[in-house]
């Protein structure tokens, strides 16, 4: 698996802000774009190719990874309790066999932004039942 390394990008879109306000304001631009498998933006996504594309947009360029791969970015503070996620911190959670599949950005007060497969577009969901229990780990991008 390619490590990711964080480096400037020259693609830094200034209408969305920088850190994690730029980040979360790119993301919500992309609310209502349709989930397609392999998607990268800026027409459609899946859940990594969202992270992958809105933060290249703020200048973290950290390649197109899976959510697994992401999940693994040691450059990354690993969070492993759910109610200590901060808004912009990425989501990871896993299917029931313990793999993780599921990329999402924590919005704060019980919320997520995410390329969702099971609703066709990228939506907001609320950190739920299903949420809580198959959260696998978060990642600080932004301290």
């Amino acid at each position: 698996m390619p490590t990711p390394s964080p480096t400037p990008s020259g693609t830094q879109s200034p209408g969305y802000g920088t850190g994690v306000d730029g980040f979360i304001n790119a993301l919500n631009a992309q609310l209502g774009k349709p989930y397609v498998l392999g998607g990268n933006g800026p027409d459609y996504f899946d859940c990594s190719g969202l992270v992958y594309y809105c933060l290249k947009q703020v200048g973290v360029n950290v390649g197109r990874l899976s959510a697994a791969g992401y999940s693994g970015y040691n450059g990354w503070e690993c969070i492993t309790n759910y109610n200590d996620l901060r808004r912009g911190d990425l989501i990871f959670y896993h299917n029931d066999s313990g793999a993780i599949t599921h990329v999402a950005v924590y919005l704060g007060n019980g919320y997520y932004i995410h390329a969702s497969s099971s609703q066709g577009c990228v939506c907001i969901s609320d950190f739920g039942y299903w949420s809580q229990t198959h959260f696998s780990c978060g990642r600080r991008v932004f301290n």
